[in-house]
């Protein structure tokens, strides 16, 4: 009776835990190993992800939990990605100011 929702979760669960287990269960600042261009192609999974669990035939519940696991990810990426925006602005500058008392 449930058999294509029961699917549909186990696929998407399998989709997270394939294309988004790295970021899971990684630190933020596991995650600023990688490169900004890593972590942006992370938010477009996220994004695709998320359109999945919407249009998925799914009960409920089973929606409701793997949207909140993907929203988990997604704050931990967004959040790594201001981090490294913000470290590479203070990088930046330190640089000109280097340059600056140099020059």
């Amino acid at each position: 009776m449930f058999e294509e929702e029961i699917n549909n979760k186990l696929r998407l669960s399998e989709k997270i835990r394939g294309e988004l287990g790295i970021v899971e269960h990684s630190s933020e600042d596991d995650l600023l190993e990688m490169n900004i261009e890593g972590l942006r192609e992370k938010q477009k999974i996220v994004k695709r992800i998320k359109e999945e669990i919407v249009s998925a035939k799914l009960m409920e519940e089973d929606r409701s939990h793997l949207m909140n696991r993907v929203r988990l990810i997604e704050t931990k990426l967004n959040s790594a990605v201001r981090l490294w925006m913000e470290i590479r602005v203070v990088a930046e500058l330190g640089v000109r100011e280097r340059i600056t008392k140099a020059g």
